[in-house]
Parts: structure tokens; C-alpha cells; sequence
């Protein structure tokens, strides 16, 4: 890896997610929030909408924020309230050290994810989530 490339990484591994940093580093790439759209069933719109999201933002080098409607806002509004109780939790539980980290972008693939921390060298955590319905399918 070039050394641009990792103080590119460095500089998205460190911002906060949410700042302004974050969300360009996020630019232009399939993000893994997202990526259900991806994978939509059905004619592709869902998909085509995305994919045209993305490519403006490649073009522009500007970020476009999703706007999460109805109940899923609640739901990530709620996600964010509980996330550091959450990870307090899990630590004290487990002994787990959870490294905070910011967007990490895939080394080819333009697509990266935001994890709520990492555990170690193999794993992730994805904290203060309710969407309960999700897990019960």
C-alpha cells in the first residue's frame, strides 16, 4: 500500500463518525449501511438509485446523506443513545478492548463500512441496535 493510500486510511480509521471527515471518507463508495440497497430484490430501482447516489458523489467529490424515514429513524436516533452503554456493557461482560474507529475503506473494492468498534484483529461490533424485528426473521 502506497503511503498516500495509508494516510488516507489512517485519516478514516481516526474521524468520528458522524464529523465531516467521516462522511467524506464515506464519499463515493458502497458503504455497508447502505448495501442492502445493493441487494434489493425486484426491478433494480432500489439498486439504480443507489448506484446513482454513489457516482454523484464519485463525480462531485461531495457526500449525500441519507435521510432514514419513519420508524428507522427512531430506530438509529435510539441506536446512537444506547451505543456507549452498549459497548460499556459488553466490555465489562466480556473483558473485550473495543477500538473505536471511524469508516474503514476496502483496500480495492470502492465500499467500506463504519463498525461500532473492532475486537481485536478478527472482529467487529455492531452495538445499540433495535430494530428487534431483524433479528427475528
Amino acid at each position: 500500500m502506497s503511503a498516500v493510500l495509508q494516510e488516507a486510511v489512517a485519516a478514516a480509521l481516526a474521524a468520528p463518525q458522524g464529523s465531516p471527515e467521516w462522511l467524506q471518507a464515506r464519499c463515493g463508495r458502497a458503504t455497508a449501511s447502505e448495501f442492502h440497497a445493493v441487494l434489493a430484490k425486484g426491478q433494480g430501482k432500489m439498486r439504480a438509485a443507489y448506484l446513482r447516489r454513489v457516482l454523484a458523489e464519485r463525480l462531485t467529490g461531495k457526500p449525500i446523506e441519507s435521510r432514514a424515514y419513519g420508524a428507522w429513524q427512531a430506530n438509529l436516533e435510539r441506536g446512537q443513545e444506547q451505543e456507549p452503554l452498549a459497548k460499556m456493557a459488553y466490555a465489562a461482560r466480556t473483558g473485550a478492548l473495543i477500538e473505536e474507529v471511524g469508516f474503514i475503506p476496502h483496500p480495492e473494492l470502492l465500499a467500506g463500512c463504519s463498525p461500532d468498534g473492532l475486537l481485536g484483529d478478527d472482529g467487529g461490533l455492531e452495538a445499540g441496535h433495535d430494530a428487534t424485528a431483524c433479528f427475528t426473521r
